[in-house]
């Protein structure tokens, strides 16, 4: 099998790639729920400061926040749907989209997601992640990752 990393995303008919993923693991909030954010990306260097993950350079990012999930150890297979007021399993609360964007100067483009899902395959490390959402511009954006993704928890 062949488990280099793999993925683009695609915006108004252009392909971005998207070649590292991070999944971090946030806080434990109550009700036996744990919060994650997943990162998928290229062109960046992810150049932590104090173990969390910090972005420089140039790059394109999809990144979903505050998905919900029920395990400790990393998310479970599964759908995921953007939902910014459910703090319920099966949610994520923020999706944000950098195409060709300058950490230093802060320039590209920066989209914000109105609605959409995540259709998730774990396996051991390597994750399958497929996504279609909508930006609140009304932009499309949809795409996929397969690969591992670095671990980090706060």
């Amino acid at each position: 099998s062949d488990d280099r990393p793999s993925g683009a995303f695609v915006c108004e008919e252009v392909q971005y790639p998207l070649t590292k993923g991070i999944l971090a693991r946030i806080t434990s909030p109550p009700a036996q729920t744990f919060r994650y954010d997943l990162t998928v990306y290229s062109g960046f260097v992810n150049a932590p400061l104090s173990g969390v993950y910090t972005f420089v350079g140039k790059g394109c990012l999809v990144s979903f926040s505050n998905i919900i999930c029920e395990h400790s150890d990393g998310l479970s297979t599964g759908k995921y749907t953007f939902d910014p007021t459910e703090k319920t399993p099966g949610t994520f609360s923020i999706g944000e989209v950098l195409i060709d964007w300058d950490i230093d100067t802060q320039t590209g483009q920066h989209l914000f997601i109105k609605e959409g899902s995540i259709s998730l395959i774990a396996n051991a490390k390597t994750y399958a992640v497929v996504f279609s959402l909508t930006c609140e511009d009304g932009r499309v954006i949809y795409g996929s990752f397969k690969g591992e993704l670095s671990y980090e928890h706060s």
